[in-house]
C-alpha cells in the first residue's frame, strides 16, 4: 500500500482531530513499547554509526555511567515511538474508514 499526498494530508487532519482518549490510547501503547526494551535500540545504532577505535569504550561509559546520556536517549526513544505510534494510529483509522470493496 502506498499513501498519496492526499492520503497524507487526511492522516495529518485525523491527528489534529484526535481526542484526549485517542492520545491516552497512543501514550499507553508508547509506554508499553518503551517498557519492552531490554536495551533501547538507539544505543546500538549510535555505537554502530561510523565507529572509531574509542567508540566501544565511550559507548560502555555512556550507557553504564552517564545518567544524563541515558535519560536523553530514553527520552529520544520515547519521542520517536510517540511519533511512530501516532501515525500508525491515524493510518489505521484512515484505512479502516475506506469504503470496503466487494
Amino acid at each position: 500500500m502506498r499513501l498519496s499526498i492526499s492520503d497524507n494530508r487526511r492522516i495529518t487532519d485525523l491527528i489534529t482531530d484526535f481526542t484526549n482518549e485517542d492520545w491516552e490510547e497512543i501514550r499507553n501503547e508508547v509506554e508499553r513499547l518503551h517498557n519492552l526494551k531490554s536495551q533501547i535500540p538507539i544505543y546500538n545504532a549510535i555505537a554502530a554509526y561510523h565507529p572509531t577505535e574509542f567508540t566501544a569504550l565511550v559507548d560502555e561509559y555512556l550507557s553504564l555511567s552517564d545518567v544524563d546520556y541515558q535519560v536523553y536517549v530514553s527520552e529520544c526513544f520515547w519521542d520517536l515511538l510517540m511519533f511512530r505510534v501516532t501515525r500508525e494510529f491515524a493510518i489505521a483509522r484512515y484505512v479502516n474508514s475506506w469504503p470496503q470493496e466487494a
